[in-house]
């Protein structure tokens, strides 16, 4: 209880901070909120500028601000009184031509992402929602709810605003709403969704089926909305703090869920209560503190790094030296304050070596890559000393070398990408996403009916 109150003390500062700067857009119609190098060289912005990858307005206290990106990711920021700020709006607005009013940048990317997400869940729930059983009906509808699902988004957002920031929230979001969805299908009593017909009959699972569908489309209703002002490094940002607070509240779910009874109603009542609450709180912290600083793609990614291997060292560290005796009563429970303070203490982390350092994308996949490769160092070293795993001493070592390979990497890794952003240019065309919190969710979704066991230690049924 002290680990979770702890926990929520610092959520509450961190939320509570307040936000400071507002994005401010450079044509009249709403639409523009930055000009890159493209649109900056065809309509002549900016001559005196110098080499600049992204121009963008904010609104803070001291006035109205425009940022100018540089190529090694630094900043300059100049405040404009109001007369220099109403000409340049003038003179942008005046070159800016109609058919620059809509930044559909990222549109490309959300039509794209769509069919993955139409693919594993959409068509999945359309078939449940209409009952099929004819394996040409299924077929049949299948296909076309995943065709529908790219060109019918297609058609809405011909004529809208589409950033890479919307379009990667928007497709997050959904993912998000489906888990929830399933987590509120709990809380109506409608939980046994996809299980045998002798715990669920067809209505059950045609409600629950429609209910995460709906959260699905609204969730990724609610992300294009609110990533329409965001940057990308922001929304990257944003998503990762809901990963971690969907984590968090999944992992205590499951906790009290397994101390209390594994069969009763209200541990999984609880348990859903838990992780819609996590991850509503997690998108809240994300987006809050999102606003309030220009975070690249790469420093997002050093703290989602940061808050999911956290949980992972801290936990290695205490299989490594947890006594023999301790019986499952006291384990789940420290493991879970475990993964929460990892969690908590991981961000932390991240946001002391990080700070306000501009790490580029390039440099935070780096970052990620030296975490892993010190863990199987680690782990190489480990296998190389204790092989046989034989003995439990012989698996406390290699889990032991394992987790300081993580901790280690991660550390080097830091020191790697801030060197390496110092020297990188920003214009290069990097961006692989990797969602660690919705594969770390399929992966306990499918083990939840599994057992795990570590020699000798602890066995626990989830």
């Amino acid at each position: 209880m002290r680990t979770l109150a702890a926990l929520f003390v610092l959520v509450g500062a961190l939320a509570a901070q307040p936000v400071v700067e507002k994005a401010v857009p450079f044509d009249s119609s709403g639409h523009v909120y930055s000009i890159d190098r493209q649109l900056r060289s065809r309509l002549g912005l900016f001559p005196d500028a110098g080499d600049i990858v992204l121009a963008r307005m904010w609104l803070s206290p001291a006035g109205h601000v425009l940022e100018f990106t540089r190529p090694d990711s630094s900043r300059e920021r100049i405040v404009l009184t109001d007369a220099e700020f109403g000409q340049l709006l003038s003179d942008v607005r005046e070159k800016l031509p109609t058919e620059f009013g809509l930044d559909q940048s990222g549109r490309g990317l959300f039509l794209l992402s769509q069919i993955p997400l139409a693919g594993a869940w959409y068509t999945v729930a359309t078939v449940y929602l209409l009952n099929l059983q004819d394996g040409r009906a299924i077929g049949t509808v299948a296909t076309l709810t995943a065709a529908t699902a790219y060109f019918l988004p297609m058609i809405i957002t011909s004529h809208t605003s589409v950033t890479q920031a919307q379009a990667a929230m928007s497709i997050d979001y959904g993912y998000y709403g489906v888990f929830n969805g399933y987590a509120l299908a709990s809380l109506l009593g409608l939980r046994n969704l996809f299980e045998s017909s002798a715990y669920a009959d067809q209505r059950t699972m045609q409600a629950a089926s429609g209910l995460m569908l709906v959260t699905s489309i609204g969730g990724q209703i609610l992300g294009s909305h609110l990533g329409q002002r965001l940057e990308l490094g922001q929304e990257r940002f944003a998503s990762v703090m809901t990963d971690c607070g969907l984590l968090d509240g999944l992992d205590l779910g499951i906790c009290v869920q397994s101390i209390s009874d594994n069969s009763a109603e209200g541990g999984h009542l609880l348990n859903s209560a838990l992780t819609i609450a996590g991850t509503v709180g997690g998108a809240y912290l994300g987006h809050t503190w999102g606003r309030q600083q220009h975070w690249t793609e790469g420093q997002a990614t050093c703290f989602g790094t940061a808050g999911i291997f956290g949980p992972a060292v801290l936990n290695g560290a205490f299989w490594t030296v947890a006594p023999s005796s301790w019986g499952e009563q006291h384990v789940l429970p420290l493991l879970t304050g475990l993964a929460l303070a990892g969690n908590v203490g991981g961000i932390y982390l991240a946001d002391r070596l990080v700070g306000e350092t501009p790490i580029t994308n390039s440099a935070g996949l780096m970052a990620l890559g030296t975490t892993i490769g010190g863990g199987l160092l680690g782990a190489g070293l480990g296998w190389a000393i204790w092989g046989n795993l034989s003995h439990e001493q012989d698996f406390r070592g290699l889990l032991g070398l394992t987790t300081v390979g993580f901790g280690a990497g991660y550390w080097y890794g830091i020191k790697f990408a801030k060197q390496m952003s110092s020297n990188e240019s920003s214009h290069a065309d990097n961006r692989l996403k990797i969602d660690f919190g919705q594969a770390l969710c399929g992966a306990l979704s499918y083990g939840s009916n599994r057992t795990f066991a570590a020699p000798r230690l602890v066995s626990v049924a989830f």
